[in-house]
């Protein structure tokens, strides 16, 4: 299903959503393989993007296998979020998107993200001179408001469609809140009745299944996925829940190869091993003794000593299932040290400690 945002279609209405030290170049080319509709860049400070700071350049450089790429900008002066925007427009990014839900203490102690939603003749200021900056289509990500009191999202959606931005996301937490408790769809509803223009849902979505339902309950055009897809970027696959069981661990072995792949190719050798590390130890979360399979796994120095340990485990990893399954079968319990043969040998001396 196709949608618009201003003039940029977008194939899937599945999308994935900006996260700090997540969703770099390497992550973005995955799930875009994968299926997701829009991939977003890590959140990129403005100021140090005018200033052209390496790092910042870094992360918000895009590829042609990304494509459509948003950059999602976080600032607080309007002339230097409009030239940030246009150098980001220039490099590429088919959309540009406006941080004004990040509740970061950081960041909102400075006037930033979430805290532009108490201030909204600052952001008209920004949304009117990064509206005039570019060309390509401009979108805010916004939350219910600062907290329960303060429930604004609908205010600020009809400022912002009143401006010219094109497409609205809304987590509809409040910035008191900020990842606890169950996400209030109820507001999303909200905002998509207020205005014409497309809105994106976020929040508590972990699966297609999820997604839909948002969709369904909401009236949102898409749905912007985030921490759902951290150790778990299959979700936007979306022929990856019909599969049975072992067509699924078939299929995650070889999106983690791509991904492991990707990392080495797009990365400097230090970052690359940082973030392999990382993300093989999401990729491990949920597995039997996951503690110490992820400390294996961050004391590794090479890429191969963490493919090495990561594969071992994964190997095992039904077989480690299957116990537990037959042991709550059985109300029985399970044996801590005699799971799996290699659990036996890999982590007897951590068990000892």
């Amino acid at each position: 299903m196709t949608i618009n945002i201003g003039p940029l279609a977008v194939a899937d209405p599945v999308i994935l959503a900006p996260m700090s030290g997540v969703t770099d170049l390497p992550f973005r080319r995955l799930v875009k393989e994968l299926g997701a509709g829009l991939v977003v860049s890590e959140m990129i400070a403005s100021e140090a993007m005018i200033r052209h700071n390496r790092r910042t350049l870094q992360m918000a450089t895009n590829c042609a296998d990304e494509h459509p790429m948003a950059v999602q900008l976080a600032g607080y002066d309007p002339e230097v979020m409009a030239a940030a925007a246009r150098l980001n427009q220039d490099r590429g990014a088919a959309l540009i998107d406006i941080n004004m839900g990040c509740p970061a203490r950081k960041i909102v102690a400075k006037g930033k993200g979430a805290a532009l939603m108490q201030d909204l003749d600052r952001t008209r200021a920004i949304l009117e001179s990064v509206r005039e900056a570019i060309s390509v289509p401009l979108t805010i990500k916004i939350r219910g408001g600062w907290d329960y009191e303060h429930l604004n999202a609908v205010e600020v959606a009809e400022l912002a469609e009143s401006i010219g931005v094109d497409g609205i996301t809304v987590h509809p937490r409040t910035r008191s809140q900020k990842f606890t408790g169950k996400a209030p769809w109820e507001i999303i509803r909200d905002v998509v009745d207020a205005v014409d223009i497309p809105v994106t849902g976020n929040g508590d979505v972990t699966s297609r299944a999820e997604a839909r339902l948002m969709i369904e309950q909401t009236g949102c055009a898409s749905v912007m996925v985030g921490r759902g897809a951290m150790g778990a970027p299959w979700i936007f696959s979306e022929g990856f829940e019909y599969m049975d069981r072992d067509a699924q661990d078939q299929y995650k072995r070889g999106v983690i190869e791509d991904h492991v792949r990707l990392m080495e190719e797009h990365l400097w050798e230090r970052k690359a091993l940082i973030q392999i590390k990382k993300n093989l130890a999401w990729y491990i979360t949920n597995g039997w003794r996951a503690r110490i399979r992820r400390r294996e796994i961050f004391e590794c120095t090479t890429v191969p000593q963490v493919w090495d340990v990561f594969l071992a485990f994964w190997e095992m990893r039904r077989h480690d299932e299957e116990i537990i399954a037959a042991a709550l079968a059985a109300k029985r319990p399970v044996s801590p040290v005699a799971q799996s043969p290699l659990l036996q040998t890999t982590t007897a001396v951590h068990l000892a400690s």
